[in-house]
């Protein structure tokens, strides 16, 4: 029996997938995920309004809707909702 892998550890190691899987996301977008990953593991949840609130306005104004897509937006949302699930 293997003992459960830490919540931190879990949920770096697969935002380090995720951001290795959009390696064509820019410098600004890839620092946006970094925050999420603190914000996730900080709260333990997120959800689409969190996006567009602090602390992901002080990457873009806008929050996650100035740096990606509708598309990205709704891969990000599946993915961390996977993570909490």
């Amino acid at each position: 029996m293997q003992p459960l892998e830490r919540w931190s550890t879990f949920v770096t190691r697969e935002f380090e997938g995720f951001m290795a899987e959009h390696s064509n996301y820019s410098s600004l977008q890839l620092r946006f995920l970094q925050t999420l990953r603190t914000f996730l593991l900080q709260r333990g949840e997120v959800n689409r309004k969190n996006l567009v609130d602090p602390p992901f306005t002080q990457l873009h104004p806008k929050g996650a809707r100035g740096l990606f897509s509708a598309s990205d937006i709704e891969d990000i949302l599946r993915f961390t909702g996977r993570l909490v699930a």
